[in-house]
């Protein structure tokens, strides 16, 4: 019986290691394949646009050549992990029938927990500066926040929750799974920047892919850094103790809806210089403490119910 098991064992390390190693290179196609066709399908777009004028076009021939670039990439990724999707059956998305209404319930408590939180740090915020409010369209702009906030929400944690963290966790363990999960977390969600002339020739497109790949040179900023990696531990603890994805679904839904609505109703007077553009309340230094309050909480719950 125990051969049977430790026979089973060594093959679901040699299994989650063979995932690992699919994901990263899925990861390095995806580069490669922007870093070959980024420039191609940026010059169709202001071809289009000059040829064939309307709004899409408009709005796409307005981005700069590194937003093109990062969209083609997201766009590589999305097709190479929808097979790695197949492969791994993901079982923590599951639930029973009759657990439904618990789910749910918990769903909307962890959103709108998110939501709180986040709006906490945003007011706090807002007493540092000299602020005004934006005039938005709300019916139609929180439908289109809460909309973008889920998408964003499920696609990351299938792949760093469902995909990434199951499969570290099978292959080293619990103890290094969550925080190597939590880099990769913060790492990606700093922007990739690239210029049309550095990929103008071969040696420029393997310099940027190497850059790309290994993370260097991107603008890893100590406080909007310690923001991801402790909001990722949060949200890999929260997959761990419920064993599926949807309360790390619904906490990284509320924050991220709380964000963008953020983002979409105040505005700095001067503009602060921040991470990803304007008014990232990831940038302000009290994010990390009411995050590392929240992992220490999430940690001694799981300790007590175990």
């Amino acid at each position: 019986m125990s051969t049977t098991k430790s026979s089973f064992s060594a093959k679901s390390v040699q299994s989650s290691k063979r995932d690992i190693f699919l994901l990263l290179t899925v990861y390095l196609g995806a580069i490669l394949l922007a870093v070959a066709l980024s420039p191609s399908i940026y010059a169709c777009i202001h071809w289009a646009n000059a040829c064939w004028p309307c709004n899409l076009s408009n709005y796409l021939s307005s981005q700069s050549f590194s937003k093109i670039f990062n969209r083609v990439l997201y766009f590589f990724l999305c097709i190479g992990y929808i097979p790695l999707l197949f492969r791994r059956k993901l079982a923590i998305l599951r639930c029973h029938s009759h657990e439904n209404d618990k789910v749910i319930a918990s769903f909307f408590g962890y959103f709108f927990g998110g939501v709180c939180v986040t709006l906490a740090v945003a007011i706090l915020q807002i007493q540092f500066y000299h602020w005004h409010w934006r005039t938005i369209s709300w019916p139609i702009s929180l439908c289109r926040i809460f909309v973008s906030a889920l998408t964003v929400a499920i696609c990351e944690e299938i792949f760093f929750r469902g995909l990434l963290l199951r499969a570290l966790e099978n292959a080293f363990g619990l103890r290094w799974a969550l925080p190597l999960c939590s880099i990769a977390f913060a790492h990606v969600h700093f922007p990739n920047t690239v210029t049309a002339n550095e990929l103008q020739n071969l040696s420029g497109r393997l310099t940027a892919t190497l850059r790309l790949f290994s993370g260097i040179g991107a603008p890893h900023r100590l406080i909007p850094f310690a923001s991801l990696f402790l909001l990722g531990m949060l949200l890999g603890m929260l997959t761990v103790r419920h064993r599926r994805l949807l309360p790390a679904i619904a906490l990284h839904g509320g924050i991220v809806f709380s964000l963008l609505l953020y983002r979409k109703t105040v505005y700095f007077v001067p503009a602060q210089e921040l991470f990803w553009g304007k008014n990232n309340l990831l940038d302000f230094p009290l994010c990390p403490l009411f995050l590392t309050a929240l992992v220490g909480i999430c940690g001694c719950i799981r300790r007590k119910n175990s």
